[in-house]
C-alpha cells in the first residue's frame, strides 16, 4: 500500500452503536477547521474483523514508511539534516492505533471496541491552494443517500464506511481511520428513544412515500428493518 489516494484501503463496518458522533455539524473544538466523527462501537466478531484488516494493511505500510525515512537521510543536504533523518529512523515506532477497548458502567473491559472514524471539514489543495470543504454522506437503512439528514445523536445503530489513511510523522507510523459515509439503521435523535418505523409498529409499504432522498446506495446494502428518514430533521446549515 502507497499513500496514492486511488489505493486506500476501503473498510465497512457491521451495523455497531454510535458512541458521541458528530456528523450533521463538525466540531470544531480542537480544530479550527472543523472536523466529523463518527466513532462507533462493535461487537467482539466485528471489531475482530476490522482489526484484522487494520493490522494486515499496516503491515503493509510499514516497510514503504522505512523506506521513505531512508530516501530522507539518503537525500539530506547537511550533517544536521543527515543526523535529524537517522534519529527519526532509529525511532520509528508505531503510533497509537484509532481503536480501543469499550468498558461497562462498572468500567470492566468488555469484549467490544471503539473506532474511532474521522473526517475534516475543509482542508487546502496542495495542488491549487484553494479550501476544499467536505462532509460525510448519510444513507438511510434502505441504502438511499439523504439529502436532508436528520439529527444523529448517540446511541445511533449504524454502518460507517470509511478508508485507511497511511501516515508517518514524529508521533509514529500508522493508519488512521478516515469517515466517509454512515448508513442509520435505527435512529437515536432529539427527540429521544428509537426513532425507526418499527418502533412505532409501521411496516413498510413500497408503493408509498420514501422521503427527501436521492437513490443511490453508495456502496450500502438494503437494511429494510431499519431506519428511513429522508425527510425528519433539519439541514446541516442549521448547525
Amino acid at each position: 500500500m502507497t499513500t496514492n489516494k486511488k489505493t486506500f484501503a476501503k473498510v465497512m463496518t457491521d451495523p455497531g452503536t454510535l458512541v458521541y458522533p458528530k456528523l450533521n455539524a463538525p466540531d470544531t473544538k480542537f480544530k479550527a477547521e472543523g472536523e466529523y466523527q463518527g466513532k462507533v462501537r462493535l461487537d467482539a466478531e466485528a471489531s475482530a474483523k476490522l482489526i484484522k484488516q487494520f493490522e494486515a494493511e499496516l503491515k503493509k505500510y510499514w516497510p514503504i514508511a522505512q523506506a521513505e525515512l531512508e530516501q530522507k537521510v539518503s537525500d539530506a543536504k547537511t550533517g544536521p539534516e543527515k543526523a535529524k533523518a537517522k534519529k527519526a529512523l532509529a525511532e520509528m515506532k508505531e503510533a497509537d492505533k484509532p481503536f480501543k477497548p469499550a468498558y461497562d458502567d462498572d468500567g470492566n473491559e468488555t469484549d467490544e471496541f471503539e473506532f474511532n472514524f474521522k473526517m475534516p471539514a475543509s482542508f487546502k489543495s496542495s495542488k491549487d491552494g484553494k479550501v476544499v470543504t467536505m462532509k460525510p454522506d448519510i444513507f438511510d437503512a434502505k441504502g438511499a443517500l439523504l439529502k436532508n439528514p436528520p439529527e444523529i445523536w448517540g446511541g445511533t445503530t449504524a454502518c460507517v464506511a470509511g478508508e485507511l489513511r497511511p501516515f508517518s510523522m514524529p508521533i509514529g507510523v500508522g493508519l488512521s481511520l478516515r469517515l466517509k459515509a454512515v448508513q442509520i439503521i435505527e435512529l437515536r435523535s432529539s427527540g429521544g428513544g428509537d426513532r425507526s418505523a418499527g418502533s412505532y409498529g409501521f411496516g413498510a409499504r413500497e408503493d408509498g412515500y420514501e422521503g427527501d432522498s436521492e437513490a443511490t446506495s453508495g456502496g450500502f446494502e438494503d437494511r429494510s428493518g431499519g431506519s428511513d428518514t429522508g425527510s425528519d430533521g433539519p439541514n446541516h446549515e442549521d448547525f
